[in-house]
């Protein structure tokens, strides 16, 4: 069997289409007639593979305005923006780009970063109000982002079934529904009465 070596890695091989591209080459003849010599690369298969990705590579490189150290990089930011439908939330936190595709989802108009920023909070409250937020139980009808004291207030003002299961020393897992709804109601009669208020500092009574 007749062998060939591969210009580019120096490896030898047989001499067959198996490890090497066949090429047709035409030649006029004086006579006029044209004749084909048929001839196997000089690379093998394997090189010419690699050959290809380094010159398309390159190609791209020079369309994306970069070198081949940072190809890998550009290339992954471009085909994330070509996925995106809008192109602005390309360079953002990734987690703040999910919440405004989520808002989106929900019904919201995007039309710049900056516009969307403003309207957060407004498209957030007009969702409470119109109960869309169906993932939240209470809602603590807050504008922004509340501090911790605040949270700790509101969940005693909207009396979660937590808070009610902590003012009896059980986890809310622990209890039936029919117990926590009923130190609920007598929890808001005591508010009504005035006998407690919601903002003590203490737990609530028992």
């Amino acid at each position: 069997m007749e062998y060939k070596t591969c210009n580019r890695c120096e490896k030898e091989y047989p001499k067959t289409v198996e490890y090497f591209f066949t090429k047709t080459y035409k030649q006029k003849l004086a006579n006029g007639k044209i004749k084909q010599y048929k001839y196997f690369r000089h690379v093998c298969k394997t090189c010419h593979g690699k050959l290809l990705t380094e010159k398309n590579r390159k190609k791209r490189c020079k369309e994306l305005g970069c070198s081949i150290e940072n190809y890998k990089k550009e290339y992954i930011k471009q085909m994330r923006s070509s996925k995106l439908k809008f192109k602005e939330l390309v360079d953002i936190d990734y987690l703040e780009r999910i919440t405004i595709l989520k808002d989106v989802r929900n019904g919201y108009e995007f039309t710049t970063l900056n516009q969307y920023r403003i309207d957060k909070p407004i498209f957030k409250e007009k969702n409470i109000r119109n109960g869309n937020l169906k993932r939240r139980k209470y809602h603590y009808k807050n504008k922004g982002k509340l501090s911790a004291y605040e949270v700790n207030q509101a969940s005693i003002n909207a009396l979660t079934d937590a808070r009610i299961a902590l003012s009896l020393g059980f986890k809310v897992d622990e209890l039936p529904k029919e117990i926590i709804e009923t130190k609920r109601k007598v929890i808001q009669l005591k508010r009504e009465l005035g006998l407690t208020t919601p903002r003590s500092k203490n737990k609530i009574n028992k």
